[in-house]
């Protein structure tokens, strides 16, 4: 399972940029069947935040609602999954707020895992302090596609 990042939802249906096409063959993958992904209501919340100030809001609504649709279930951040975030954040001091998601974070020591026994496919590049799993970037995984 792959917890998709606001950022790969963005990319995907954005503009000119070396990150689109990769991200565009993940979620073509994903609606496909090739690939199972999930993310959380907040970056659905904040792709639509993104988008629609890009754009049209109503367009930024129906890209939200198909990402819903899309990545279902969702996975719902709950009060133990924040304190784990906010206490990786106090742990690192490298990591900013978003680094210490609590849906990339779900799995360290204080969190859940969801079920899920996931990976976090984002094309920021950190080092996820939350565990033996480390974040794939859509390029690495495009590529794997592909081949």
């Amino acid at each position: 399972m792959i917890i998709l990042d606001t950022t790969v939802l963005a990319y995907a249906v954005g503009g000119s940029h070396p990150l689109a096409a990769p991200c565009r063959r993940i979620i073509d993958a994903i609606g496909d069947g090739k690939v199972l992904a999930t993310t959380t209501i907040e970056v659905i919340q904040a792709f639509l935040h993104i988008h629609a100030k890009r754009g049209r809001r109503s367009e930024a609504m129906d890209r939200a609602q198909a990402y819903m649709r899309l990545l279902a279930p969702l996975i719902v951040v709950e009060p133990a999954d924040l304190e784990a975030g906010i206490l990786l954040f106090g742990e690192h001091e490298r990591l900013g707020a978003f680094e210490c998601d609590p849906g990339r974070c779900g799995h360290a020591p204080n969190g859940r895992d969801h079920g899920l026994g996931r990976r976090w496919l984002s094309v920021n590049s950190w080092v996820d302090p939350c565990g033996p799993r480390r974040p794939i970037g859509p390029v690495a995984l495009a590529w794997v596609l592909t081949t």
